[in-house]
């Protein structure tokens, strides 16, 4: 939870050809600022510049008639924690950041920061985390139970155990989209299975053996042509022999004429090698011949097995090598972890994760329980200083079913519009009056959940008579004491608490805004007690306030 000390965190607003006001230049205090004047003097236009510089819609509208452009202008500075969530995507190099906005009337605008151009939509996220308006219409966003439950988390100092759960949920939620993919992919499996068994069980019919096609063609050959190769075996080892015959007997002839070592004699050597070999090759060659099978059953055989390939080749579109590679991925297929398996893994996974989920989420109710006693009780001690007694806030937790992105728990800010009145929202129940007392009382017990160092109320007090203006101003005073507030009012109790009281007044042309001197600020008091600025009683009044 972020409490502030006194700081200053807007210290000056420029405003340029904006509604009624054509330049002026406003400098701000730390702790309470206070904003008065006459209805329609431009108080709102004031506060709709300060929206803009925090990221606000514009309207054309907004730019004075005769300007060919409007522009707002802040000076901030921001607290350390904001400066160490900011300084990268800023590029800071201080705590001190300018915001200038510039709007065209052909509808162009731009955004600086520190002179450099940014979107709008960081502008905005920046904005967020300075400053919150507050009025009866817009009461802090509390019309969103979302928004309460997180303030309700804050203030009970939940961010470890929010971290830790949402981390899980986050863990959960991307395991039910596992889940939702793994049932697809198993309806899938479950049709694509049976194509690829049916593959599988052709395949493992076929049994191909790596090398078996071209050796079947080989064999088809020699099956094919048996009786001509036989024959032609036969010829040659007869023709071979005969050729043996005839060269040894010439050679015993030549061995007769040749002497030791002459040419003859080496020739006649020859001429005896290649006789043994025309022995050897001629017994090769009919043996050969001999072993040739005249098998026409295997022929048959051999064909039906080759067409039996060409068949499955033609079919799968592959060859011998494709087949088996196909063969194998099969296999793998089939017998690897099919879906329903990780399925049912990844469902255990699940369970398991939501169990510990429900856990967290259980921890995460208790602690909103214990607190939400202790921030009821403190915001009913500030609204019966309010004259609101009888315990006319409550905050009602209830556990739904269902899991969700902050665990079990539905917040609703309630409050009674009577003492006796049963309980209702909070933005349903009470009339003007009671709903800025309740936001007033529910702000200052939240100021530090809400981590925004700025705090704008936009007439807030409208429709609390003066008889609580006293603890009406004491709110204020607490809330600027841990933030810089900025406060439009009509209760001189809490004008009088302003440590720099801004009067807003409108000329016969433009609007104008001035800070008040002591004695301007004992006139304007006087004047917001009595409606007019030199009653002695009043500006007695005005002075005593002051003093108090």
């Amino acid at each position: 939870m972020y409490w502030f000390t006194l700081h200053r965190v807007l210290h000056q607003l420029e405003i340029f050809n904006l509604a009624t006001f054509k330049e002026l230049r406003i400098e701000f205090s730390e702790g309470l600022n206070i904003v008065s004047g006459m209805s329609g003097a431009g108080k709102s236009i004031l506060l709709k510049a300060l929206e803009l510089c925090l990221g606000g819609r514009f309207s054309q509208k907004l730019i004075q008639e005769e300007a060919p452009h409007a522009e707002v202008r802040g000076l901030f500075t921001l607290p350390d924690h904001l400066l160490n969530s900011w300084q990268e995507d800023l590029s800071l190099s201080s705590d001190e950041v300018i915001i200038r906005r510039v709007f065209k009337k052909e509808g162009r605008s731009m955004t600086y920061i520190n002179d450099r151009m940014v979107s709008t939509d960081l502008l905005k996220r920046l904005g967020d985390d300075l400053a919150k308006t507050l009025s009866q219409d817009e009461a802090l966003g509390l019309r969103d139970q979302n928004y309460q439950l997180m303030l309700l988390d804050v203030f009970a100092e939940q961010e470890k155990n929010l971290d830790k759960y949402s981390k899980r949920y986050g863990e959960m939620l991307s395991l039910q989209n596992k889940i939702k993919e793994l049932q697809q992919q198993e309806s899938a499996w479950a049709q694509e299975r049976q194509f690829l068994e049916f593959q599988h069980g052709e395949l493992s019919k076929l049994d191909l053996q790596a090398g078996e096609y071209e050796s079947l063609e080989e064999e088809h050959k020699m099956l094919a042509h048996g009786h001509e190769l036989k024959m032609a075996c036969s010829t040659l080892g007869e023709a071979a022999s005969e050729f043996t015959n005839t060269l040894m007997n010439h050679l015993e002839a030549l061995k007769d004429f040749s002497e030791k070592g002459s040419e003859l004699a080496s020739l006649a050597a020859e001429g005896e090698s290649l006789q043994y070999s025309s022995e050897e090759w001629a017994r090769l060659i009919s043996a050969q011949g001999s072993s040739i099978d005249l098998d026409p059953q295997r022929l048959s055989e051999v064909e039906e097995r080759i067409s039996s390939l060409r068949a499955a080749f033609k079919k799968f579109s592959l060859d011998e090598e494709g087949l088996l590679l196909k063969f194998q991925e099969l296999e793998i297929k089939l017998h690897g972890e099919a879906p329903q398996t990780l399925l049912i893994q990844t469902q255990e996974k699940m369970a398991e994760l939501q169990s510990e989920c429900k856990k967290l989420a259980e921890t995460l109710h208790k602690k909103r329980v214990t607190s939400a006693n202790k921030l009821s009780r403190e915001i009913n001690q500030s609204l019966a200083s309010l004259e609101m007694e009888g315990n006319r806030f409550s905050i009602a937790l209830n556990k739904k079913e269902e899991l969700g992105e902050k665990g079990l728990t539905l917040c609703e800010f309630q409050l009674k519009a009577t003492a006796d009145s049963p309980l209702k929202p909070l933005h349903d129940s009470a009339s003007g009056g009671e709903r800025s007392r309740a936001l007033l009382s529910i702000s200052s017990a939240l100021a530090g959940a809400m981590s925004c160092p700025l705090l704008v109320f936009d007439e807030i007090d409208t429709n609390i008579g003066s008889r609580l203006g006293a603890p009406v101003a004491e709110a204020f005073l607490k809330l600027s004491l841990n933030n810089q507030v900025i406060c439009v009012t009509h209760l001189a109790p809490v004008a009088a608490g302003g440590k720099r009281h801004l009067l807003v007044e409108k000329g016969r042309r433009y609007s104008t805004i001035r800070h008040l001197t002591a004695d301007e600020r004992v006139a304007e008091l006087a004047h917001m007690i009595a409606g007019e600025k030199d009653s002695p009683s009043a500006l007695e009044q005005a002075k005593h306030m002051i003093d108090r």
